[in-house]
Formats: structure tokens, sequence, C-alpha cells
């Protein structure tokens, strides 16, 4: 074991203090209990937790602690180490990389994808503004690919702020047209704040590919009253991101259009 490389002990209420075990736990039927575990383990990671060169429990002795069958934990570390999130190591055990992939598509759906101008993972908070039910503009339409009128058309609009250390950093606005959502919440404090896992564990609904162009424009009102702009900089510029993410038979789900600061972070986009 090399000096870089610390072993976690042996206690299973230390290697995971915070963590709940999933096996036991009411889940949507349709989430793999190998997803949860990853889940997991990068939420681990990402919060520093499990520092670089730490050493992850063995297979057997995690699936003992999380309460799920040691092909289950086998899984969930293979995928991780495909992944770049962690290291298989000969005589050490699986480790640690300390570079976890910045935007594979299952970080796409549990993290927030501006950093820190050193790269750092920007911890964030979703508060939802306003949730809607209306018809889809010519531009929403045109990319969910929706019919030019009737019950195809009505869309649900979800608008959001990211908040990293009380201060707004990003404006979303997601919208999915109403036909493949039936009994979306509609009311703020029933919003989902991690959509891609709501529509997978609540309607089946897999994200298997995304589309983005990016932009800049210049701040407009709406982004002033809601994000957190250097006084020193005027006029204030804006990252804008549209995406449109597919499901696995290429059937545009969700339309998004992001707004963001971008004098105290960066977007960064790894293609793997």
């Amino acid at each position: 074991m090399s000096s870089a490389e610390t072993k976690l002990s042996a206690d299973p209420l230390q290697i995971m203090p915070p963590l709940q075990s999933v096996g036991g736990l009411d889940r949507p039927s349709k989430t793999p209990l190998y997803e949860l575990v990853k889940q997991r383990i990068c939420e681990r990671i990402v919060q520093g937790q499990w520092p670089p060169g730490y050493i992850i429990p063995a297979e057997n002795e995690l699936a003992s602690v999380l309460e799920v069958s040691v092909g289950t934990a086998r899984r969930a570390l293979a995928d991780l180490t495909k992944q770049g999130w962690v290291v298989r190591r000969p005589r050490s055990g699986t480790v640690v990389t300390g570079r976890p992939p910045h935007h594979t598509l299952g970080q796409f759906y549990q993290y927030f994808r501006l950093h820190q101008a050193d790269g750092s993972v920007v911890r964030s908070k979703a508060k939802t503004l306003d949730i809607t039910v209306d018809d889809a503009t010519a531009a929403e339409a045109k990319a969910l690919r929706l019919t030019k009128s009737g019950p195809g058309r009505r869309v649900v609009r979800i608008d959001r702020v990211r908040i990293v250390n009380g201060t707004g950093v990003m404006l979303d606005r997601m919208v999915l047209p109403q036909h493949l959502i039936p009994g979306f919440p509609l009311t703020l404090s029933d919003a989902p704040e991690l959509l891609y896992n709501y529509l997978l564990n609540h309607h089946g609904i897999r994200i298997a590919g995304v589309r983005e162009s990016l932009g800049a424009e210049l701040a407009n009102p709406r982004d002033h009253q809601h994000l957190n702009f250097s006084d020193q900089i005027r006029p204030a510029a804006v990252l804008v991101i549209e995406e449109v993410a597919f499901d696995p038979k290429d059937v545009p789900i969700v339309y998004a259009i992001h707004r963001s600061t971008t004098d105290r972070y960066r977007y960064i986009n790894e293609i793997r």
C-alpha cells in the first residue's frame, strides 16, 4: 500500500457514517439497486468524505454495510471503475482516483455542472421559483417535436435558481411535454430537485443522450433579480446553455435553458 492510499476503518459505521442502507429502503422498482449504490459512493467522493487515495471497502464488506448482494456491489464498483471514479490496484484494492469524470450521464443526473475556477465541484441547491402548464412556444415545440395544436402541445415549465453559498449563480428553465409526465407535481413544495432521477423513478424515462448549445448574452432584468453579479462588472454577461435531453429512442424529453454567471464559475464538459 502506497503512502498516498488510506485504508478506511473496518467498522461499518466508520466506513459510511451518514449512509442509510439501501437494501431495505422503499424505492421505485424501476431504479436498479446497483445505481443507488453508485449514487451513494459518488456522493461520498464528490463531497470530499472519501478523498483521493481512500481505499473503498471490499465488495463483501460494502454489500454487508449497504444490505445488498455482493453481485450488486460488484456491478456498482465495476461501473465506477469504467467511469474513472475509482481504480483497482493489485494488493491495495479499489482506490478513489481523485479525478472523477466531470460530465458523464451519471453525473448529469446527479450533480451541478458549474465548477470553480480551479475545477473543483460546486455544491448547489436548487430552489423552484415557478411551475406552470401552458401551450409550448414555437422554440419549445420545435425542440420537443410537438404537434402544432391540441393537447399534445401542452408543456410543463419549471423555473429554478441554483444557489451556492446563499447566492444565485444559475437560472434554469426546464420544459417537458405534459402528456409524458402525468401527475407531475405542480406545487413548489413538491417539485423534484433531481428532475432526471424523478423521470426515471416515477415514469420509467431514462435520459440516454443530451445535445447542448452554448452562447453568451447580456444579463436581462430577471437575471439581475435572481443572480449574484459582481458590482465591478457592468454590463454583466451570462453564459447561456441550451440543451435537449433524449430517451434511448431519440425522443426529446426535456428542453432546458440555463443562464449562469461567469465571473466566479466555469462550465466544464468532459467527453469520454
